[in-house]
């Protein structure tokens, strides 16, 4: 494939991203898994707040199947320490079925880990929980280890994808999976 058009078809995912809308929350929902970012662990010094705000998505997604008569458990995905920020947060919230994962630590960590580290888990339908310019790379990963599951993305600041951070996960796709954009 010609450089031009995997640069085109990269960027078409990325605005398809921008304008969709995160899907409807349902009572079958059986897990709500949070994929970390790199906030709140002591490794990674960023001035992120990522793991906050994807932790809020799915406590709301958690409470939201609840309300609507389902029984989930909200699954933390992440390093020892997000974790344990995670699920500090969720008890606060009252949220009493929760599972961590526990993720490699950083630079191990990866989106990658993440959803293989939720493969074995036995719930039929998982809502993904994770930032939108990781959406793309999700969704391929999604397809890739879950495979045969109802995995829908939840997409957090879909309006506050900058231009930078579609670039570097432009080259993560890239290199990651280059068996989609090679003839």
């Amino acid at each position: 494939m010609l450089f031009a058009d995997l640069q085109k078809k990269l960027t078409d995912e990325f605005d398809k991203v921008k304008l969709e809308k995160n899907p409807k929350v349902t009572q079958d929902i059986e897990a709500v898994v949070v994929l970390s970012g790199e906030s709140q662990d002591p490794a990674i010094k960023t001035g992120l707040h990522d793991n906050e705000e994807r932790l809020a998505e799915g406590i709301r997604i958690y409470k939201k199947v609840v309300d609507l008569g389902g029984f989930p458990t909200l699954i933390l995905n992440g390093t020892h320490p997000q974790n344990a920020f995670m699920e500090e947060e969720s008890r606060k919230q009252k949220i009493d079925k929760i599972i961590a994962v526990k993720n490699p630590p950083y630079p191990k960590a990866s989106t990658k880990t993440q959803i293989q580290g939720i493969m074995n888990l036995s719930f039929k339908k998982m809502a993904i929980v994770t930032h939108a310019y990781h959406g793309p790379r999700s969704r391929r990963y999604t397809n890739k280890f879950l495979s045969g599951r109802d995995a829908p993305l939840f997409l957090v600041n879909r309006n506050k994808m900058s231009k930078g951070e579609i670039k570097i996960e432009m080259q993560k796709i890239k290199e990651y999976f280059p068996e989609e954009f090679t003839n």
